[in-house]
């Protein structure tokens, strides 16, 4: 949905008569990101990254809740497209982080990532047959060109001791 105003826009005090001309409710954030994350979308996650200040506040947010130093966190995009650099220690420190964020709202990574075999997107066709189905909940990372190709994944796999926290 759009709005659009035409001729002169005026900042005022709000009159004690205003009257609600509309209401719109986005969807909840969670799904954005679940979304965004499943099909990799890179234009969300720019939009969502530039609501927080862009790609260095993102790293910035990133190195003081985990913990880590700007050597081993740091972001030329939000979305992760281009030269960024991100040690396999810094993400496992956010995804430790993150899990226990998502805990205090009650939800899992399941919640806001892909899940193999299960969810459809970058992980649809992974860990898909009977025995793995929905074993690995995780965000892929591609870059065909950069530093020579570049593939990560990263997430939760179940395994029959537990759950288990990985960095690829």
């Amino acid at each position: 949905p759009t709005v659009a105003f035409t001729g002169s826009v005026y900042v005022q005090p709000m009159p004690s008569n205003a009257k609600l001309l509309f209401n719109h409710e986005s969807t909840p954030m969670r799904d954005i990101v679940k979304v965004m994350m499943c099909y990799s979308n890179n234009f969300v996650a720019e939009r969502l990254g530039d609501m927080v200040g862009g790609p260095h506040a993102v790293a910035r947010l990133v190195q003081q809740n985990a913990g880590v130093q700007p050597y081993e966190f740091s972001l030329a995009t939000s979305s992760g497209l281009g030269i960024n650099r991100v040690t396999p220690n810094a993400m496992m420190k956010l995804l430790r982080i993150l899990r226990t964020d998502l805990g205090r709202y009650r939800m899992s990574f399941a919640d806001i990532m892909p899940v193999a075999g299960l969810d459809r997107g970058t992980l649809e066709n992974r860990f898909d047959n009977d025995f793995s189905s929905g074993s690995v909940i995780g965000k892929t990372g591609t870059l065909g060109q950069t530093d020579g190709g570049a593939s990560a994944l990263a997430g939760e796999i179940n395994t029959r001791s537990g759950k288990l926290l990985f960095v690829i």
